[in-house]
């Protein structure tokens, strides 16, 4: 009967429907995929950014630390660290140094260094105690507290 014949040849369409929702569950799949890749590639080098912010940031507070061991007048090589300081690819925006405490032979100060490296930035926050003893020896430095600020990156 015709009406037969008809009946089969409506339902070639059929076999091509598992085949092409596969591919689209396949696509969907492999985009995800993808998407996740690029996510994490790019979480990844701005850790590396932030762990670099992080020395620079550190190298800030070195610097004044050993300033400060040799000479525990801060006030009058402070514009040493007016401007940006380029070290190791990254800046050393800026370096603060405020006397907390004062004793006969002690200095104690709170050190705020900025870092930053492309796009990543990271603030220290050191207190230190300086010692400094009698004659023209450098000072002993023992760190207090070290810290790192966290707040917009």
């Amino acid at each position: 009967m015709w009406w037969e014949l008809m009946l089969f040849n409506c339902q070639r369409g059929h076999m091509l429907l598992l085949p092409v929702s596969l591919m689209a569950v396949l696509f969907l799949l492999g985009g995800s995929y993808l998407h996740l890749s690029f996510n994490t590639k790019e979480s990844t080098l701005l850790q590396g950014e932030r762990i670099q912010a992080y020395y620079v940031a550190e190298a800030g507070v070195e610097m004044a630390l050993a300033r400060l061991a040799a000479d525990s007048n801060w006030s009058v090589w402070a514009p040493e660290f007016a401007g940006p300081v380029e070290f190791a690819g990254g800046q050393i925006r800026e370096v603060n140094v405020n006397k907390t405490a004062t004793g006969p032979n002690w200095v104690t100060v709170q050190i705020t260094s900025v870092g930053v490296y492309k796009k990543a930035r990271k603030t220290l926050i050191v207190t230190a105690r300086i010692t400094r003893p009698s004659g023209d020896e450098e000072g002993k430095i023992a760190i207090v507290s070290w810290r790192e600020k966290y707040g917009p990156f």
